[in-house]
């Protein structure tokens, strides 16, 4: 790939642009700089991104429209441009796909989550039933004792009751 030695005011001749857009596109595509002798820095520019000089007047105005040199320059910035725009189709594509996925996994998350919910109510109601059995299971092992105790205390009476009438 041909490049060409310039400073970024010739860049800015032969692209129609001020000096700071042309700083501003060369740090954006990382072209090479070099300090030249005469203290002006020097840009390696690709040749296909360059255009035909612009003329300009005595007060810098341009007044030709930029030309290119030949349309294999605008060919392979429109090839590239397609194949980043496919490139980009395929991201777009893929990320719809993870998307998709994402919400097939969600749902069926969802779906678990609802399984689940309905599982603990059952697991709370059965552990309801279960403490008020165990609480019927206590009051009946207390009127149990309470009903021995009974017993034990009229048998005592009964002895009681036939010492006192024997003698």
């Amino acid at each position: 790939m041909p490049e060409e030695w310039l400073t970024y005011r010739e860049i800015g001749a032969r692209l129609g642009l001020n000096v700071e857009a042309v700083r501003t596109r060369v740090r954006r595509a990382g072209w090479r700089t070099q300090p030249g002798n005469d203290g002006r820095t020097r840009v390696l520019v690709p040749v296909e991104v360059l255009v035909e000089p612009v003329s300009t007047d005595e007060a810098g105005v341009n007044d030709q429209v930029n030309k290119t040199r030949d349309l294999t320059g605008l060919l392979a910035l429109l090839t590239a441009a397609e194949a980043r725009v496919s490139r980009l189709e395929r991201q777009v594509e893929a990320e719809r796909d993870r998307v998709n996925e994402a919400r097939s996994e969600v749902d069926r998350l969802r779906a678990e989550v609802t399984d689940l919910t309905a599982q603990t109510d059952r697991a709370k109601q059965v552990s309801a039933e279960a403490e008020q059995a165990a609480r019927i299971a206590t009051d009946a092992l207390n009127a149990a004792r309470r009903a021995e105790e009974v017993r034990k205390a009229r048998g005592r009476l009964r002895r009681a009751w036939d010492g006192w009438r024997g003698r």
